[in-house]
């Protein structure tokens, strides 16, 4: 049973979560952001994306040395999704691309091994 602090955590964390989202958009809506500042803001989804993509895609030496390694396996789903935003310049064909290569490339040596 979940007493009701646990509630109350649950609904203070959603409402702040709610209210963190939409609150932009509503300020949004009112004002109007100068040029720079958009601008700014366009850029943000790719470094975040590019910034998931290194993360996975270079690692630490795995020896403890210095350096570092890059997990192929990653790299093998990674091209390909490149590719396909580069023709497309669709986010969403990107992203699906590389979810099926990459569970592929994960599914694919269990039915070997």
């Amino acid at each position: 049973m979940i007493d009701a602090y646990i509630w109350w955590v649950i609904l203070g964390s959603s409402l702040v979560t709610i209210v963190s989202r939409i609150v932009p958009f509503i300020l949004n809506k009112k004002m109007e952001m100068p040029k720079k500042v958009a601008k700014w803001l366009s850029f943000v989804p790719i470094c975040i994306f590019s910034a998931l993509i290194a993360q996975g895609l270079i690692q630490k030496n795995p020896d403890g040395g210095l350096g570092f390694s890059v997990d192929w396996t990653i790299l093998i789903a990674l091209v390909p999704a490149l590719v396909v935003a580069a023709l497309t310049k669709s986010m969403i064909k990107t992203v699906f691309v590389g979810v099926v290569l990459m569970a592929l490339v994960r599914f694919l040596p269990t039915l070997w091994g």
